[in-house]
């Protein structure tokens, strides 16, 4: 019997900063990945199998065997850091990226819903019978039949981003607004206003996170340290003394932020250093 209704949302749903490891919870328990990239897969049959491992015969971590979990729903909580991949029941495959949750069934019936808090990019299995719907917290969904996009919905910022590699998608506002796109294509759904407004993007900077990669094209640099916060799994406190607007046109992929904070460093006015957290009552750190 499917378990989902109709109204498919994000009630409930975990926190990803409340996770050190990527981990799937179930009605079971969790079960946590000890890798900075998991990939995980669901059978027909909806059962999970977990591999430590995202590259094709790669050793699967012994703190996380390989292992069959039967389950109704279930979220993939991925805290900062980390990414992860995921193969649903459907063969849909799904990359999700660093400070994210993906709620998912473990089968699908007359439609294929799923709610995804974070970023996630998305390579549809194609059905004509059988709509793929993504969520997301605003109330704002994505449907498609067999395609590939990517969807950008962090609750802390203020609009909604998805973009289309292959096929064709539609875009849905909360007042059932529709805008359907081409290839190549953004649509961005305003959380403050509810509007949708489309343009022309660089899909291969939007997804480039999927590899591992940091892609910034004339990028505020306080938007540069909220994504690398997320990345990098740190905490930055940003003091902007000077009304000057600082913008960055840079990829980094193997760098470490020592690096990164150095180039930021040699082409603006910018100091920065690494301060050690302080422990507070209750074994808290600041």
């Amino acid at each position: 019997a499917l378990f989902w209704s109709a109204d498919f949302t994000g009630s409930g749903l975990p926190l990803a900063e409340a996770y050190e490891n990527i981990t799937l919870v179930t009605r079971e328990g969790s079960r946590e990945v000890y890798d900075d990239i998991a990939r995980i897969s669901l059978t027909p049959k909806g059962e999970i199998l977990i591999d430590g491992k995202e590259n094709e015969g790669a050793e699967t971590d012994r703190r996380t065997p390989r292992q069959e979990v039967r389950v109704h729903t279930s979220e993939l909580v991925v805290p900062k850091g980390k990414r992860a991949h995921l193969q649903l029941s459907d063969g849909t495959r799904v990359w999700i990226n660093s400070a994210s949750v993906l709620r998912f069934p473990s089968a699908f019936g007359d439609t294929r819903d799923v709610f995804v808090e974070g970023e996630a990019y998305f390579e549809v299995e194609a059905d004509r019978k059988s709509p793929f719907y993504v969520h997301t917290d605003a109330g704002m969904s994505v449907y498609v039949y067999g395609t590939s996009f990517n969807v950008n919905a962090y609750d802390d910022e203020p609009a909604i981003r998805t973009v289309l590699e292959k096929g064709r998608v539609n875009v849905v506002a909360p007042d059932r607004t529709t805008v359907r796109i081409e290839p190549g294509e953004q649509v961005v759904f305003d959380r403050r206003t509810g509007a949708l407004t489309c343009s022309q993007v660089r899909v291969e900077d939007e997804c480039a996170w999927r590899d591992g990669r940091l892609v910034f094209r004339n990028t505020p640099l306080d938007e540069v340290l909220h994504r690398l916060a997320r990345h990098y799994n740190v905490d930055i406190e940003f003091r902007n003394h000077s009304d000057e607007v600082f913008r960055y046109r840079a990829t980094f992929r193997d760098e470490t932020l020592t690096q990164i904070f150095d180039y930021l460093s040699a082409s603006a006015d910018i100091r920065w250093r690494v301060v050690a957290p302080e422990r507070r009552d209750g074994d808290s750190y600041t």
